[in-house]
């Protein structure tokens, strides 16, 4: 809303006017002298008696008519005068008036060419409190504000969030990046100078501060985040507190994924429970995951996609892979770690493609109830499988459904039970709960896909599966140092081995 003016404006009124109207008509050709208020803006007029020129009243002029150029719109009694009555041939005139000449004091501080200085003082995070120098009277759309920030915030800075930023003393606003989004966690850094943008009035209709911060990926706040029963995906996971956790470990990566650029990778902590959930993990600015659930007994920890409803109608979370039922996917250069969990799907319970991996310490895996998968599949990926030495757990498979293998390599793909270098070892000790079987055998690999394991690092432990012990077809392979595939892999029927695959033993 701005003053306006013009030079030498003024003239008489025709008609009366009472101290109720807000409507003035002037002389035939007059109100083009005068400004063209729109917008809210106005321009100050005076009415004076023609007599005696001793009485007036001071209005606010907000329109001029579009078709009829000399009737405006005003506003009476301004600046302590009363409304009156005047008359045919009475003054209107733009003049000086105190108001205005307060107006032009406030002017200064209003310039939105400073930049208003402060620094944090709130204890709160998503809260910003501060004091600036110099004070404006007032918030105009272009201000510029450099503060210091206290703490940093870990998810939106609104008033709906309990925070915002609040300047000498006024109301709290909302704070935005340059897109209009809200902030996410990390976005405002403690002890770094910010700068922020008043908009005025922003499209949903409330005035908001711009951070100066693009909706581009940013540093997490920290590199641990939390998955409950009891959470939900639309928190922060900051926390295992409900109203922090996030719900689901594909909602919690979605999130992540979506907010954060880290290099040094993000660990999930997942509590005790059931989750509906069928992850898949593509790629994204995050250079690795972890994921943790209950490490001393997994099955605690369960990754339950046993049903083939897709969607959130099948109790799963929108962004999941659920419809295929397979309760936790890599593609793309993904890099997952799994620890402490236990898999049940309809289909696979985990599967790698593209360039991605899996690395795998001390998880349980079930049968696939429809029996016509792989438990566990690599298609172009790396998949490696470790005991917990930490919190002496194994790998285990339970099940009595036939299923088509435990493992299959296919399509370059590569899966290898511990690992031996020669200077480093990690052992892996996978056992098999029966009764369980296998139709085309324990162990599956074609299309240049390979199976490995070191008789000095790792071994089969438990009941033997029905069926073959292992099928290598078209061009895959088996690789067993230190002893024989028939030796290392279980069945009640020995392996098969079709050229041009190969296995490399002892």
């Amino acid at each position: 809303m701005a003053m306006l003016w013009a030079n030498n404006a003024s003239t008489t009124i025709v008609g009366a006017v009472a101290p109720a109207d807000t409507q003035v008509t002037v002389s035939p050709g007059t109100g083009v002298r005068f400004p063209n208020p729109t917008g809210g803006d106005f321009f100050v007029a005076t009415f004076y008696d023609q007599a005696t020129k001793s009485h007036n009243e001071i209005v606010h002029v907000t329109a001029r008519d579009a078709v009829n150029t000399d009737l405006f719109t005003i506003v009476r009694a301004q600046e302590g005068t009363t409304a009156g009555t005047w008359n045919t041939a009475d003054i209107f005139a733009n003049l000086i008036t105190a108001g205005t000449l307060e107006q032009f004091q406030q002017a200064g501080p209003l310039n939105t060419e400073i930049v208003y200085v402060g620094q944090d003082v709130s204890t709160v995070p998503n809260l910003v409190v501060a004091a600036t120098s110099p004070v404006p009277s007032g918030f105009v759309q272009g201000m510029l504000f450099n503060i210091k920030i206290a703490n940093t915030n870990t998810g939106a800075v609104s008033v709906a969030n309990g925070g915002g930023m609040e300047l000498n003393g006024l109301a709290a606003v909302d704070v935005t990046r340059t897109d209009g989004s809200d902030l996410v966690g990390g976005n405002l850094v403690a002890g770094e100078e910010m700068t922020f943008i008043y908009n005025g009035i922003n499209p949903g209709g409330s005035p908001t501060f711009m951070a100066l911060i693009g909706p581009y990926l940013t540093k997490p706040p920290t590199n641990l985040f939390y998955v409950t029963a009891s959470g939900n995906d639309n928190n922060d996971g900051l926390s295992p507190d409900p109203s922090h956790a996030f719900r689901t470990i594909s909602g919690a990566m979605a999130a992540i994924a979506s907010r954060y650029i880290s290099q040094s990778g993000v660990t999930i902590s997942v509590g005790p429970g059931l989750y509906r959930d069928s992850p898949l993990v593509n790629n994204s600015y995050i250079s690795n995951w972890l994921i943790v659930g209950d490490r001393t007994t997994p099955a605690n920890v369960v990754i339950d996609a046993t049903s083939t409803t897709s969607g959130s109608g099948g109790g799963y979370p929108s962004n999941s892979w659920c419809g295929y039922a397979w309760a936790f996917l890599t593609g793309g250069n993904a890099t997952v770690t799994l620890s402490g969990l236990t898999f049940q799907s309809a289909l696979s319970n985990i599967g790698c493609g593209g360039n991605s991996t899996i690395t795998v310490y001390g998880c349980n895996f079930t049968a696939p109830t429809y029996g016509t998968q792989p438990c566990i599949f690599a298609v172009g990926g790396k998949m490696t499988f470790f005991s917990d030495q930490t919190y002496g757990t194994n790998c285990q498979y339970t099940g009595n459904i036939a299923a088509v293998s435990l493992f299959t390599s296919t399509g370059n793909g590569s899966i290898a039970l511990g690992y031996d270098d020669g200077v480093v070892l990690e052992s892996c000790i996978f056992n098999i709960n029966g009764p369980c079987s296998f139709n085309t055998g324990t162990v599956v690999c074609e299309a240049a896909g390979v199976f490995g394991i070191t008789s000095a690092v790792a071994s089969f432990g438990g009941t033997v599966p029905t069926g073959p012990k292992y099928a290598v077809l078209t061009a895959g392979g088996i690789y067993t140092p230190g002893s024989t595939a028939d030796a290392m892999i279980p069945g009640t029927v020995g392996g098969t081995k079709t050229d041009p695959g190969w296995l490399q033993q002892g």
